[in-house]
């Protein structure tokens, strides 16, 4: 095994920040342009990966309480972005669902991610792309 240094392990921890601080400005630029806020804009992503969530999940995965979900879904199924429905398993539950527009609306957003990523790695670096994927997946799991 490789010993890293200090310094790299300072260096890349501070490369991580800025990209988080990076991340935080492209989803408030993103979500600004979709007239919602951050917090809908990963719920958004949320329903995306799981195709339906119940609100008691995505309040959950989102760190807020019910309560907040309930008025979050409102503005999201105002904008035509979700849509409630009964559970086929347990009418009494809700499932949360993308409607089309919310499918197209979080395509467009991974669209602007990849653009940004392709951009950087235009810049240089290109050949780096194969390691900076196994670098940031084994970061994620740690």
């Amino acid at each position: 095994m490789v010993k890293v240094s200090p310094d790299d392990v300072a260096n890349v921890g501070s490369a991580l920040r800025h990209l988080t601080l990076a991340d935080d400005h492209l989803r408030t630029a993103l979500a600004a342009h979709l007239s919602i806020n951050v917090t809908e804009l990963i719920a958004l992503g949320h329903l995306a990966e799981s195709e339906e969530l119940t609100p008691t999940q995505l309040a959950q995965l989102l760190g807020i309480t019910t309560a907040s979900v309930t008025v979050l879904v409102d503005h999201l199924e105002a904008a035509g972005f979700v849509y409630r429905t009964r559970s086929t398993a347990d009418r009494r539950s809700l499932l949360l669902r993308l409607t089309p527009a919310g499918a197209r609306a979080v395509q467009w957003v991974y669209e602007q991610y990849r653009v940004a990523i392709a951009q950087a790695f235009e810049q240089g670096g290109a050949a780096l792309a194969p390691d900076v994927v196994v670098f940031l997946e084994q970061v994620s799991q740690t």
